[in-house]
């Protein structure tokens, strides 16, 4: 028997012996668009923001919370309600995270069946996103230590003393460095050396703030950019994480290994580029280890006119 398609009060029919299709014109463009949108970006809120934009003409709930705990991310859209259904998402057994919806009234079957089909068009899409968050977050992340990388910090610092400059608010900057970091790699192993730099590392995330943000700079030497601190707030924070480190027990295979570290402080000032402020902060920290080591120095008016002798000579 032939087969034939028609069309009828906005639905197309497939007609054979065995088998009728029954589709809405409409449902089907509003789902070609969707999956057009959802490879349109892989930003991976804008992706969720589009799924949920179309979700919504379909199904009757207020709001959604999307978690991904690899990638450490977590996006609210809009105050969650009463009753909730969730979702955890994988495709070929990876994991592309959870979504919840909530909604003023319970999900019928219906409507949880309609999410269900919805969330097909998504996995694709998100799955390409968080392929590219990933490989973002390796681009400006340290491997060893998970922290933000030296890339990072140059758009970081850059971005951070524009704002500085022009809203008026102070900032500081501290580059610290492990003191004899080449003798633990020496006596201890490289091994044991790259698990300190990953101890220090979380040492000093326990000790700054929220809006603080920490780079490893290279090697055995961090940066750490405080936002809204005067200098004496670096000096005093400072002094904290040197203090830390001196009471934390470094103890690696079995082995407690002494770690001192030294640390130079500046603050922004006249107007101060990233380069000009690093610069500054980097000769204190050097000032530290020439004084002997274990202590923090600020950045002097007698090292900006030794830094402006220098820049005259060459």
């Amino acid at each position: 028997m032939a087969t034939q398609l028609y069309q009828n009060d906005g639905k197309i029919q497939f007609n054979s012996a065995t088998d009728v299709l029954d589709v809405d014109i409409n449902d089907l463009q509003r789902t070609i668009k969707l999956a057009g949108l959802l490879h349109s970006s892989l930003e991976l809120k804008t992706v969720l923001e589009y799924f949920l934009e179309a979700a919504k003409l379909k199904v009757n709930f207020q709001s959604a919370h999307y978690q991904n705990d690899e990638l450490r991310t977590e996006l609210l859209f809009s105050e969650a309600q009463k009753h909730s259904c969730s979702y955890n998402l994988t495709i070929e057994d990876q994991s592309l995270g959870e979504i919840t919806f909530t909604a003023k009234k319970r999900f019928t079957t219906a409507s949880l069946e309609k999410i269900e089909n919805l969330l097909c068009h998504l996995v694709h899409p998100l799955r390409n996103s968080i392929l590219y968050q990933k490989a973002l977050k390796a681009a400006h992340n340290d491997a060893l230590t998970g922290l933000k990388n030296r890339g990072a910090l140059d758009k970081v610092l850059k971005r951070e003393v524009d704002i500085s400059i022009r809203h008026n608010i102070p900032l500081s900057l501290i580059v610290l460095d492990i003191d004899y970091f080449k003798s633990i790699n020496d006596q201890y192993g490289h091994a044991a050396g790259d698990k300190v730099l990953q101890k220090l590392s979380r040492c000093i995330e326990n000790e700054i703030r929220g809006c603080d943000i920490l780079f490893r700079y290279g090697g055995e030497e961090f940066v750490i950019v405080l936002t809204n601190t005067d200098l004496k707030g670096a000096e005093l924070l400072s002094e904290r994480i040197r203090h830390r480190v001196i009471n934390e027990d470094f103890l690696i295979n079995n082995k407690s290994i002494p770690v001192r570290v030294s640390l130079g402080v500046a603050e922004i000032e006249n107007n101060n580029d990233a380069e000009e402020l690093f610069t500054k902060t980097d000769t204190a920290l050097y000032e530290a280890k020439r004084n002997g080591r274990n202590q923090t120095v600020s950045f002097t008016k007698k090292m900006k006119m030794d830094l402006k002798n220098k820049s005259c000579q060459i």
